[in-house]
């Protein structure tokens, strides 16, 4: 795991635990204060999180296919034109 990972981690587990003081606390703008600390938290633990994603890129099919499809037509004309000189010989 590497340091971004543990550390996105743990501002969300600090994130859990301001969000669950912010509950027991009676006064609003300290319950508003925490909550808006927990939410930075989890914004900060995103972008950590999203730096360290990896992203895995599908091949592209359609060119492949198309590779394919041209290699056919070549052997299809390459045969066709190996007959006609076989005809031609005869």
């Amino acid at each position: 795991m590497s340091d971004k990972t543990t550390l996105a981690r743990e501002k969300r587990d600090v994130a859990r635990r301001a969000r669950r003081l912010a509950n027991t606390l009676l006064a609003e703008d300290d319950r508003s204060r925490l909550t808006r600390f927990a939410d930075e938290l989890d914004r900060e633990a995103a972008a950590l999180e999203q730096s360290t994603a990896v992203f895995v890129l599908k091949p592209d099919v359609t060119s492949h296919q198309q590779t394919q499809q041209q290699q056919v037509q070549q052997q299809q004309q390459s045969a066709v034109a190996d007959s006609d000189l076989t005809k031609e010989k005869d």
